[in-house]
């Protein structure tokens, strides 16, 4: 986000430890009583043996999983029960196998945690459980999009960074309720945006040299390093992390889709947010920009802080409001509350630079430099 300076390949799910599988379906298939698994059942053309010689247990496992996956809970009446089995061609025999293999391994609800836990133990403790809880929501997606367990560690790593102040793990925790509450989307749909929440700030870097384009243009080249061997790279993802570099949202047409959705989701705080969201907002990118730009170059008013917060008045505008809203009454509201709370933090960004100024242990060249940007301060613009 601008801050205003300058499908998995089948995994063999326990020996190498990729993803693994959700609590629902494993449920489905340890549950399974009986006569369920006798009305699943079709035969196979030789029996269990060949099914043993075609693919590895785990694999059967797995594949089943992803079966049971696309198709809907049975009803007691068995309606749906005989459908994806069916298809997959799995019998009696072969679910005594697949749950002899759930018992075995304890695949049951939990347990993905306690691999998340394990493989993120590393991060630093302010983060930890907040993204092992993040990862667990995320695999779905990660399975889809045919994301690594080596490389999503690696971008998890970096959205702990101890320099973010914003565009960190509760950055990341928000836009994923954002999509996860988006009923009307399909699950593939919601998929796709989770995984470009994970990967659109997965480089962030404040210097005087990094750019917003940079680091999204590095987000991009972590998010196909992230990808399983053989797996293709998904352009709308690719077009979706680079949209949130940008002032406004891309165009409205079919293509720019999940882009615009990304851009909204991204920028849905500093909109949308409560005031006491917006303020944190406001804190955080303080946190990440003033140790590197020092406070004559953070409050600038021609390049700084102050001249964003002013430029979003030419910015934001009811076109930008639709993404939040389909009613016209509730966008032009949303739209008056935004100005209303933005020329507020301009106020309070004053007022925090004025206290600033007064500390003693400002060198007085520092000093008279703070002093000077409060003397030629500007006005908050007025809405054309």
């Amino acid at each position: 986000m601008r801050t205003g300076f300058g499908v998995i390949a089948p995994a063999v799910l326990f020996s190498q430890g990729i993803f693994g599988f959700g609590g629902a379906s494993s449920s489905r298939l340890s549950g399974m009583s009986p006569c369920q698994k006798t009305h699943w059942g079709l035969p196979l053309v030789s029996g269990l043996e060949p099914l043993r010689q075609q693919v590895p247990r785990l694999k059967l496992l797995n594949d089943a999983i992803d079966v049971l996956d696309d198709f809907p809970e049975s009803d007691d009446a068995g309606v749906n029960a005989d459908k994806p089995l069916e298809i997959a061609g799995f019998t009696a025999d072969s679910l005594d196998l697949l749950n002899e293999e759930v018992s075995m391994k304890s695949v049951k609800g939990g347990q993905t945690r306690v691999a998340w836990t394990d493989r993120l133990s590393h991060l630093p403790t302010v983060h930890r459980a907040l993204m092992v809880s993040l990862a667990e929501r995320l695999e779905p997606a990660l399975r889809q999009e045919r994301l690594t367990t080596a490389g999503v560690i690696t971008v998890m790593e970096k959205w702990c960074e101890s320099h973010r102040g914003y565009h960190n793990p509760t950055h990341l925790e928000q836009m994923i309720e954002g999509i996860e509450a988006r009923e009307e989307l399909t699950p593939q749909e919601k998929n796709e945006r989770l995984i470009v929440a994970l990967m659109h700030d997965a480089t962030y870097i404040v210097s005087t040299q990094a750019t917003e384009k940079s680091n999204e243009e590095m987000s991009v080249d972590d998010y196909l390093s992230c990808l399983d061997a053989g797996a293709q790279s998904n352009v709308d993802i690719i077009r979706a992390i680079l949209a949130t570099q940008e002032k406004r949202p891309p165009a409205d047409m079919p293509e720019n889709a999940l882009a615009r959705d990304i851009w909204a989701e991204d920028y849905r705080v500093p909109i949308c947010g409560t005031m006491a969201q917006k303020r944190a907002w406001c804190e955080g990118v303080r946190r990440e920009y003033l140790p590197v730009f020092g406070p004559a170059g953070y409050y600038s008013t021609q390049f700084g802080r102050p001249a964003f917060l002013r430029g979003c008045v030419n910015e934001i505008d009811l076109e930008i409001m639709s993404l939040y809203s389909d009613d016209p009454t509730e966008q032009q509201r949303l739209l008056d509350v935004f100005f209303e709370e933005t020329e507020m933090l301009y106020d309070e960004l004053k007022g925090e630079l004025a206290a600033l100024a007064q500390q003693d242990a400002l060198a007085p060249d520092d000093k008279a430099v703070l002093e000077g940007i409060l003397k030629t301060w500007p006005d908050f613009p007025a809405r054309s």
